[in-house]
């Protein structure tokens, strides 16, 4: 990808550039989906996945040499955020789910 920079500023006209806002609406829009879809796992599921694949983006781009690892300490916090989130979600949902499984054994227990 090339960029022109000048000016105090870097632009370019790849599409690839917009990837990041691209991921980012994605994730948003799935973990809204999953969240009307399955309740609180889908986002679960949905942010430990993309914060599993960012950090694994970023172990690769320090390996293959195009990132210091001393520059990666807000990424790797904002994975790790990523991961009390989705574990959150997780320990949210157990009760509705139960609550769920026994309301549905009792309207099996009553027909």
């Amino acid at each position: 990808m090339s960029w022109d920079c000048g000016g105090g500023s870097c632009a370019t006209n790849d599409p690839r550039s917009l990837s990041m806002l691209t991921a980012i609406t994605g994730t948003i829009l799935a973990c809204l989906l999953g969240a009307l879809a399955v309740g609180l796992i889908g986002p679960a599921i949905t942010i430990a996945t993309v914060s599993w694949g960012f950090k694994q983006g970023l172990h690769a781009a320090v390996l293959d040499g195009y990132s210091d690892p001393a520059t990666l300490n807000a990424p790797l916090t904002l994975t790790t955020i990523g991961f009390v989130v989705a574990g959150l979600c997780l320990v949210c949902w157990l009760p509705m789910f139960i609550s769920n499984r026994r309301l549905a054994h009792r309207i099996r227990r009553s027909e």
